[in-house]
């Protein structure tokens, strides 16, 4: 939009500034929040072996803060009002500000995902052989799509640095923005629903009464809702059209506050088996559920709950029954709140 363009009085006032300042707040505190929960439920359960879901989790809120950041510093320059009240070197910044914060937000909603097919990896590898080639698969596929954006992003122009630059470079040539917005988006919901699925026929396989099995597939169903994030922000790509970059500042918003919602909630929804956890302890417990204990309390715990469901067959059992790595005293990881009908 050009910045002599004639505004009402209205549409100069207004702002959308606060609501996006409160939604980067939030989602911050909350995904920093459910990471640190995960961690203490993994640093407090003896039994827990560290693993890459672990890690792929925790690289993850270092670039939900620097995507955060840089979004905070383009609202402090303008984002959330008109262009045309935006003053002109402010707007310049526009297109440096969305090439740093693509690379932030491509890894914070990749990352996640690798945490969730290693999650997987730990509690059903050792059931099907073809359970664990769609991991490897899915996997190839969220590394293709980390890979291709992170290289697309880099040169979306020619020369390269005509993407960043605040003053245009002529004949500078540029990829279409919201084309290209659509061409990663799309692929990325696609990923984010095999992941949703994948462990769906193995719920579904297990020897329980229907209503049981749909409990429990409801449950991963819950933890993995992200999905419905990347389908709002394809879906507000695909109404916005050509006209998603036609008042930069204020046009992108809705857009914007997807991309604020996935990162973090992807990072959530794979903290969430934790979280369970640790309120599952609290609440049997009481306050020292949430202090460590040793690895001879969680063996006994582990012994007798396997004890247990040998001879409770059709209950409900917890998923240290289905350990996916063995300690050298015996004992295996701890998922005493992941339960599996069976």
């Amino acid at each position: 939009m050009d910045a002599a363009q004639q505004l009402t009085a209205d549409q100069a006032k207004a702002t959308q500034q606060p609501d996006l300042i409160a939604l980067c707040t939030v989602m911050l505190f909350l995904s920093t929040l459910a990471l640190g929960l995960r961690m203490w439920y993994n640093h407090i359960a003896a039994n827990h072996a560290w693993g890459w879901d672990d890690a792929f989790a925790a690289i993850t809120l270092p670039f939900i803060i620097a995507e955060m950041a840089i979004i905070l510093w383009w609202i402090d320059l303008g984002l959330g009002k008109h262009a045309a009240t935006v003053p002109p070197e402010n707007l310049a910044k526009s297109g440096k500000i969305i090439f740093m914060a693509t690379f932030f937000y491509d890894c914070a909603i990749s990352l996640p995902k690798f945490s969730a097919l290693f999650f997987y990896s730990r509690i059903f590898a050792n059931t099907n052989k073809w359970f664990v080639a769609a991991l490897w698969a899915v996997g190839a596929m969220n590394a293709g799509w980390l890979i291709s954006a992170l290289i697309t992003t880099v040169f979306q122009c020619d020369p390269v640095y005509a993407v960043w630059s605040e003053t245009p470079i002529p004949d500078a040539k540029c990829i279409e923005q919201q084309p290209w917005f659509l061409g990663t988006a799309i692929p990325s919901m696609i990923i984010d629903f095999f992941i949703l699925i994948l462990p769906l026929p193995m719920l579904w396989g297990l020897q329980a009464t229907a209503s049981r099995r749909l409990m429990v597939g409801f449950v991963f169903l819950c933890g993995y809702s992200v999905i419905v994030v990347s389908i709002g922000r394809l879906v507000t790509l695909a109404q916005a059209g050509d006209s998603l970059l036609s008042d930069i500042t204020w046009t992108t918003v809705t857009y914007i506050k997807w991309v604020q919602l996935e990162g973090p909630i992807s990072l959530i929804s794979v903290c969430l088996p934790n979280v369970f956890g640790l309120l599952r302890r609290l609440h049997q417990k009481g306050i020292q559920g949430f202090l460590p204990e040793t690895r001879l309390q969680s063996k006994m715990v582990s012994t007798m709950a396997t004890s247990h469901s040998r001879h409770t067959k059709g209950q409900f059992v917890r998923m240290e029954t289905y350990p996916s790595r063995q300690f050298a005293d015996g004992s295996s990881d701890d998922y005493s709140t992941r339960g599996v009908a069976v």
